[in-house]
């Protein structure tokens, strides 16, 4: 299982069919799940198995419709392959908010957490994308328990969040061999957040 953006799997183990990625860090979200189907699909064979819903929806029709359109492509073969990812790109509607807690959105959402629950048919992969997932609902436990999830979330509270931009500097620069002084690290830091 995954947490906090690192995930080791073990001699033998499957790959996931589901990838649920969420947190308030727009960019680890989207470099993450970037990663993760460059790695499932190269980029010659994204016409024939990629297809990605744009799930960054704010009316209850609009969610509807990007679950609809989630669920039919995860359920429908590929022209000319059985292998496909689905890419559920910034679905909105997962969140604690007005268009996520619509009785109407709250019973598709429940369509997709029991086709996860049950096991996506062979050779399918479903990669979400979300700013926010409410942890309380089925859909949550059910990629919690059915997939990897990676949670990439900058904490509210200001002096948490520098502490954890300065630990993601340290890393960034010491993936990139690269070196800061602890002047320099401090006016970056004050200059991008």
């Amino acid at each position: 299982m995954l947490q906090s953006g690192v995930c080791e799997y073990g001699v033998g183990m499957a790959t996931p069919s589901i990838y649920l990625i969420y947190g308030n860090d727009e960019y680890l979200v989207s470099a993450k799940a970037k990663q993760i189907v460059a790695a499932l699909v190269p980029e010659a064979e994204h016409m024939l198995k990629l297809d990605i819903v744009d799930g960054a929806v704010d009316t209850v029709d609009a969610a509807v419709s990007a679950i609809g359109a989630c669920l039919a492509s995860i359920q429908s073969l590929g022209l000319f392959s059985t292998e496909k990812v689905v890419w559920l790109q910034s679905a909105s509607f997962l969140a604690d908010n007005r268009t996520g807690k619509s009785a109407t959105v709250l019973e598709h959402v429940q369509r997709l957490a029991a086709l996860v629950k049950a096991g996506l048919p062979p050779g399918q992969v479903l990669v979400i994308t979300a700013s926010g997932v409410d942890k309380r609902r089925a859909f949550f436990k059910a990629c919690k328990a059915s997939g990897e999830l990676h949670e990439f979330s900058i904490p509210e509270k200001s002096y948490q969040a520098d502490r954890v931009a300065a630990e993601k500097l340290d890393q960034m620069l010491a993936n990139a061999g690269l070196q800061m002084s602890s002047r320099a690290k401090i006016a970056f830091l004050e200059k991008v957040g």
